[in-house]
């Protein structure tokens, strides 16, 4: 399984800039129809467990259910995804709650309509034995990926711990090397990710973890996104989506080894590879939607992800938050 929700600052700008330069049209006005009546709505997707309650949906025939034939698109990257997004390659996608906040920096008119997931313990700043806190980091060698989930979750401790970049030495890493290089004692403290948090600790029992997710719950969050235009002229195709991956996400929390198992085929990764990430990750029913949506996604966990993205220097800050959020189709949706 790979952990692709990284989107630099460099690359998205310049991703969107040149589709919006380029004119690239917005998707169909309505959502298309299908052979069978159903309703046909493409959403780009990426391999990561957050996004599980989706490939549940599908497999448990809730979309069918819906009257929706939902096609997946996969990507690698948000950048692609926001790309195809944009160029209206796409109805609907999954993006990290950074990504929405860079593509309104960009002018895309869109907003979030369903928070999917937030990382709790699958995300952490690791350290060695004789680093007792963050605060310890201070002058040492921290290894971290820029545009990543530990980009943000860094920068939050850092604030949150009276610091900024220059009070730490920064090496740039991705996520594995960066365990690998804490292991080898090459540096004081890495911000990696599971299933790499995991493998380090076994490896070397004495790492630990100085800064988890859950101490920011909601910086590492993905939505579902969708553009203005589009969702004014489909509501009912989106309350309709929302109602069934609201049951995915119930028939997770009811059956979590059955919802899982699926998850982990549409991954294409053993099962056991994935069972410190699923811990680590908690997947948003439609019930914790009508809340999120209508209060603490908007008063607590955006501003958190804005204030670490532009610590990291992701955007520059100051767009309304309230106005990225749709709580509309949650909240229509049974």
């Amino acid at each position: 399984m790979s952990r692709s929700r990284r989107m630099t600052a460099p690359l998205a700008l310049a991703a969107v800039s040149a589709l919006l330069l380029a004119g690239c049209s917005s998707s169909a006005s309505e959502a298309d129809t299908s052979e069978s009546g159903a309703t046909t709505i493409t959403v780009g997707i990426a391999p990561w467990i957050g996004y599980g309650a989706l490939w549940v949906a599908e497999e448990q025939g809730y979309f069918e259910e819906a009257g929706l034939d939902v096609e997946f698109e996969t990507f690698n990257t948000d950048r692609d995804k926001a790309s195809a997004f944009i160029s209206g390659q796409l109805d609907v996608t999954t993006v990290a709650s950074q990504t929405l906040l860079q593509l309104a920096e960009e002018g895309v008119d869109m907003t979030a309509f369903y928070v999917l997931d937030t990382s709790l313990q699958a995300d952490s700043v690791l350290a060695g034995p004789d680093i007792t806190s963050f605060a310890d980091l201070k002058g040492k060698k921290l290894a971290w990926e820029e545009g990543s989930p530990s980009d943000l979750l860094i920068h939050w401790a850092l604030r949150e711990y009276g610091m900024t970049d220059a009070d730490v030495e920064k090496i740039p890493m991705d996520a594995n090397s960066a365990g690998t290089a804490l292991i080898a004692g090459q540096v004081d403290g890495a911000g990696t990710y599971e299933p790499y948090i995991t493998e380090v600790k076994t490896k070397n029992a004495g790492i630990h973890a100085v800064v988890t997710a859950a101490e920011a719950e909601g910086i590492i969050s993905d939505v579902l996104l969708v553009k203005n235009e589009w969702a004014e002229k489909n509501a009912d195709t989106l309350t309709a989506l929302v109602s069934a991956i609201g049951k995915a996400a119930d028939y997770y929390a009811s059956e979590p080894e059955a919802a899982q198992q699926i998850i982990a085929d549409a991954l294409e990764t053993p099962l056991e590879e994935l069972a410190t990430s699923f811990a680590g990750v908690e997947i948003y029913s439609l019930e914790a939607n009508k809340e999120l949506l209508s209060g603490s996604f908007i008063t607590s966990g955006l501003p958190i992800v804005e204030q670490a993205s532009i610590d990291a220097g992701l955007i520059k800050g100051g767009s309304d938050l309230a106005s990225l959020v749709n709580s509309t189709f949650v909240n229509a949706a049974k």
